[in-house]
C-alpha cells in the first residue's frame, strides 16, 4: 500500500509518497496513542458516580471514538507534513 500527495512548487509539480513501511510507522504510533486514550478513557469514566462498569464501558468508547486520531486522517496528516517541509525547502533558495 502506498499514499502520496501532488502539489505544486511555483511552476513544477511534485509528489511526495509514503511507502509501506512510513505508513506502517504511521499506524504503530498511532496505535500506541489511542491505547494511551482509551486507558485514560477508562480511568475517566471509572471515577464517576453511581456508574455501573457496563456503562462506565460505554462512556469510555463515546470518550475514545472522540478523541482518538483516525488512521487516515494521520497518513493526510504526515503527507502534509512532508509537503510543507519540501515547499519550505524550495523557499529557502
Amino acid at each position: 500500500m502506498r499514499a502520496f500527495k501532488n502539489f505544486k512548487i511555483g511552476l513544477k509539480w511534485k509528489t511526495i509518497i509514503l511507502e509501506n513501511e512510513d505508513i506502517e510507522k504511521v499506524r504503530q504510533e498511532l496505535r500506541g496513542r489511542n491505547q494511551d486514550i482509551m486507558l485514560q478513557c477508562l480511568s475517566d469514566a471509572k471515577k464517576m458516580e453511581g456508574v455501573g462498569i457496563g456503562i462506565a464501558s460505554d462512556i469510555a468508547m463515546a470518550l475514545f471514538s472522540k478523541l482518538a486520531d483516525q488512521q487516515f486522517t494521520r497518513v493526510q496528516s504526515k503527507l502534509d507534513e512532508l509537503m510543507q517541509e519540501e515547499r519550505d525547502k524550495a523557499e529557502a533558495f
